[in-house]
C-alpha cells in the first residue's frame, strides 16, 4: 500500500510522517539526513561561537543536559526537548535557536532523554520530568538561579515531552512560558502505526499519556506550525491552542497559535538559526515581550481563528 507519496505505507502513517511533507520534494529518508546534517553544522557553529557550554549528566545513557551560555549573567533561563518520536533525535540536534537566545542573554539547556525503544514511554517521561523538575530546578536552578525567569520548549515529541514534564512537576508555577514547535499531543492516531509499534505503544499508554488538557498550564502559551506540514501536526497543534484559550479568557488564539509560511516541520527548526527568520524573530518576542521588526510576507495567515 503506498500513500498519496508514493511511499510504501498507509495514509494515517503518511499523515504523521512529517518528512514526507516537505518543501523541498525531496525523498523522506533525504528529508530527514539534510535535517541533521544542518543541525550538526549549527552545533559545531555553537561551539565555536559558544564560549559557556556546560555538559552535565542527570542520569545514566543519554540524560545529560548542555546548558549553553553565561548562567551568572541572565535572567532567563530555557529548557529544550528535542524531537524524533521518542525513538530518535538528539540533544545536539536542536541547537539552532541557542545562538539567538544566547545572544539575548537566556540561557538555553538542550536535554536529552532515553528513548522508549528501550524504555516505556512513561518511563522517558519520567526522565523528562526528572530533568526538568528534580534537576533542572530542584538541584540546579534552586540553588544556583533562584531569581531566573523559567521557561520550557520542545520540538514534536519534545513538544509532548515538555508538557507532559511540566504538568508532573510540583514547581511547574515556577515555568512562566510555554513554547511548542509542531507537537504530538493525541497518541491515539498512532496505534497500529509504523511509529506506534517501534515504540510498543498500547491503547493504555495512548489513553494515559496523550495531552487532553492544559487546564494545570498556567503559563503562557506560544505554539507554532510550518504552514507547509502535514495536516494533523497543524490540527494538533490548533487543538491544544483551542483548549488553552478557553481555560485563559484574555488571550486569542491568534496570540498563542502562528503558522509560518514556507516552512515545512524540520525547516521550522533550521530556521532558528538565522536571528531575522520569521520563526526566530517570533520565538524572541515572545520570550523577551518585545515588538521585534516585522517581515512582511505573501502569506497572510500567520494565525487559525477558532472556529
Amino acid at each position: 500500500m503506498s500513500c498519496c507519496h508514493g511511499i510504501q505505507c498507509t495514509e494515517e502513517e503518511c499523515l504523521y510522517s512529517p518528512s514526507h511533507w516537505s518543501i523541498s520534494s525531496k525523498p523522506p529518508d533525504l528529508v530527514i539526513e539534510t535535517f541533521i546534517t544542518s543541525m550538526q553544522s549549527c552545533y559545531r557553529d555553537n561551539l565555536q561561537a559558544i564560549s559557556s557550554l556546560q555538559i552535565i549528566p542527570y542520569g545514566d545513557g543519554k540524560q545529560i543536559i548542555d546548558i549553553w551560555g553565561n548562567e551568572f549573567e541572565s535572567a532567563t533561563a530555557i529548557a529544550l526537548f528535542h524531537g524524533g518520536y521518542w525513538q530518535d533525535g538528539d540533544r545536539k540536534l536542536f541547537t539552532s535557536p541557542v545562538k539567538a537566545l544566547v545572544d539575548e542573554n537566556v540561557v538555553v539547556a538542550c536535554v536529552g532523554y532515553d528513548f522508549a525503544t528501550t524504555i516505556c514511554l512513561n518511563d522517558v517521561i519520567e526522565q523528562a520530568t526528572k530533568a526538568l523538575h528534580h534537576y533542572f530546578f530542584v538541584q540546579f536552578l534552586a540553588k544556583r538561579w533562584p531569581q531566573k525567569r523559567l521557561l520550557v520548549g520542545g520540538h514534536s515529541a519534545g513538544a509532548h515531552l515538555a508538557i507532559s514534564a511540566l504538568k508532573r512537576s510540583n514547581y511547574a508555577h515556577r515555568y512562566e512560558k510555554v513554547i511548542l514547535f509542531s507537537g504530538i499531543y493525541d497518541l491515539h492516531p498512532l496505534l497500529g502505526t509504523y511509529i506506534g509499534r517501534a515504540i510498543n505503544l498500547s491503547l493504555a499508554e495512548a489513553e494515559t499519556l496523550s495531552i487532553v488538557s492544559l487546564d494545570e498550564i498556567t503559563a503562557e502559551l506560544l505554539v507554532i506550525v510550518g504552514a507547509m506540514e502535514s495536516p494533523k501536526f497543524k490540527e494538533q497543534s490548533h487543538h491544544i491552542v483551542k483548549n488553552y484559550v478557553r481555560k485563559h479568557d484574555t488571550m486569542n488564539i491568534s496570540d498563542c497559535y502562528k503558522i509560518i509560511p514556507d516552512e515545512d516541520h524540520f525547516t521550522l527548526i533550521t530556521s532558528l538559526a538565522d536571528k531575522n527568520s520569521i520563526t526566530t524573530r517570533e520565538l524572541l518576542n515572545f520570550i523577551l515581550q518585545k515588538q521585534l521588526p516585522r517581515i512582511t510576507t505573501s502569506d497572510s495567515s500567520q494565525s487559525i481563528q477558532s472556529s
